[in-house]
């Protein structure tokens, strides 16, 4: 019976993950200043055979410099990944260098990393929660909740670092679980390790604050596992770090010499320049934002995400599994404080708090000991708190894929930023409300589009580029949100198999199965 239910269990994994890619896939977004920061050292390597971006740096004032040479200004990771899919795409393209080939590489690139990586780790959640008990709908239910009903829905749409470090995150305190739990002779176990390792230690090249997220995790492993065991997690983790001292001393000079300490543009330096690379103390009112402001906020977009409080609760109840719970509890409060003690916290043009994205997975999987705690009470109890947590993650999921469809990186309010072009009734402060909603009533979608110095602006206020976005959807003739009607069928059909095939453990905890 135990065989039965992993086999089932992996069979709706492979479900997520196949779900989750081809929902991430079904949205092209092109490019801007952060992705095209990234995107030009992928092609610099590629094309060029050279870290420098010279030959690309005009799309994008994310860029560093030293002396008369450029180069991106972002950690260098999801470049590095992304370099055999553009390799790949490089060599078999057909069509002329031109806007349209860029957006298009980006496109491919994005898909080979992370939207890839996405979906995997949205698999990897569904696996993870079965092993720590919870029932196959509570699993499902924080999965949704995490890749459609949250931001990380448009970033892994986009060639940016935060989601694929979410990821990598995910998958590595995935695999340090999995491997705590089996035998120390497993024949897989040192690989489940170095492999954890590799992931941690790419996440930290990808996006610095992922660092301490990382360290965090090699620490959890010492808790869970003895030491000596921890080896190829340490060893695997050195190889993409050595990665990135070389990086930095051919580029800037020095193993520790950041990109950060090289900006091009005054503004960010002048950022930079204040406390410790941006980052003072914690403010209040930016805390106070981050959570529930509707310019920035988690909570108006993913109100689901206000149940996180009962998951860790319901998780610490748990005497075995309290180290996962402080765990879960710490890394999202450091990227909260962090993202409130940045000078920028508000991530120029943006969808959420998007320096909180690495954090998010690690909010969202107690989400399903929140759902499953629905199960106590009376009937008409459970009824009214699994309607209720049913009808917050079905709203978190129509609010995100309204955003990601018709602009995933709201206009920037900040008057010294690079300015966008946009219509002056749409109003950044409240861009669901005065930006994305008008937009989707009209019919607007993939507003998304790119001016030729890199700045982000809407398709209706750039004429001549009101393709530089698109979803499957447009490409198959269908206009405005009718646009989403083959995605909404692809996640009915999915849902469909899902739980016809697996009715009999719909509602049944993992350990009864």
């Amino acid at each position: 019976m135990r065989l039965y239910a992993v086999r089932q269990d992996h069979r709706v994994a492979a479900y997520v993950f196949v779900l989750a890619f081809l929902s991430f896939a079904y949205f092209v977004q092109g490019g801007g200043p952060n992705e095209n920061s990234r995107y030009n050292l992928t092609r610099a390597i590629v094309e060029h055979r050279t870290l420098s971006i010279e030959a690309f740096h005009n799309n994008t004032f994310d860029k560093a410099n030293v002396g008369d040479s450029h180069y991106s200004d972002k950690a260098p990771g999801l470049s590095f990944a992304a370099v055999p899919a553009h390799a790949m795409y490089y060599v078999l393209r057909r069509e002329p260098w031109d806007a349209i080939a860029e957006r298009n590489g980006m496109y491919v690139a994005t898909l080979a990393t992370v939207s890839l990586l996405s979906a995997a780790a949205a698999a990897a959640m569904y696996l993870l929660l079965r092993h720590l008990r919870a029932s196959m709908v509570g699993a499902l239910f924080a999965v949704t909740a995490w890749s459609l009903g949250s931001h990380a829905l448009a970033y892994s749409t986009l060639f940016m670092g935060h989601q694929f470090v979410a990821s990598c995150l995910l998958l590595a305190f995935s695999l340090i679980v999995c491997r705590a739990d089996v035998s120390p002779t497993h024949p897989w176990g040192r690989w489940m390790l170095a492999a954890a390792g590799g992931l941690a230690g790419w996440a930290a090249i990808s996006e610095y604050p992922a660092a301490l997220i990382a360290a965090a995790l090699f620490l959890y492993a010492l808790l869970r596992i003895h030491w000596r065991s921890t080896i190829p997690f340490v060893l695997a983790a050195l190889v993409p770090l050595g990665l990135f001292a070389s990086y930095n001393t051919v580029c800037f000079g020095s193993p520790m010499s950041l990109s950060y300490q090289h900006l091009s543009m005054a503004e960010f330096r002048n950022v930079m320049g204040r406390g410790f690379f941006g980052i003072g103390l914690p403010d209040p009112m930016v805390m106070f934002e981050l959570l529930i402001g509707e310019f920035r906020g988690l909570l108006p977009l993913s109100p689901v995400f206000v149940l996180v409080p009962i998951g860790w609760t319901a998780l610490a109840w748990k005497p075995s599994r309290r180290i996962e719970a402080a765990l879960s509890i710490l890394v999202t409060l450091y990227l909260w404080l962090l993202s409130a003690s940045y000078q920028r916290w508000d991530g120029g043009a943006a969808m959420g708090p998007r320096y909180l994205l690495p954090a998010i997975p690690f909010a969202a999987f107690p989400l399903a000991f929140a759902f499953d705690a629905c199960d106590r009470g009376s009937k008409l109890l459970r009824s009214t708190l699994r309607g209720s947590a049913t009808v917050l993650l079905l709203t978190s999921v129509i609010i995100c894929t309204l955003v990601t469809v018709v602009m995933p990186e709201l206009p920037d309010y900040n008057p010294s930023s690079p300015q966008q072009s946009r219509p002056s009734t749409l109003d950044p402060r409240k861009p669901i409300a005065q930006i994305v909603v008008p937009l989707a009533a009209n019919g607007l979608v993939s507003q998304k589009a790119l001016s030729r110095r890199g700045t982000i602006s809407l398709a209706v206020a750039l004429p001549g580029h009101e393709d530089d976005a698109f979803n499957w959807g447009e490409w198959m003739g269908l206009r405005g949100l009718w646009s989403l009607v083959p995605l909404l069928l692809l996640w009915g059909i999915g849902a469909a198999a899902i739980f016809t095939t697996n009715r009999d453990s719909v509602c049944h905890p993992a350990d009864e199965a």
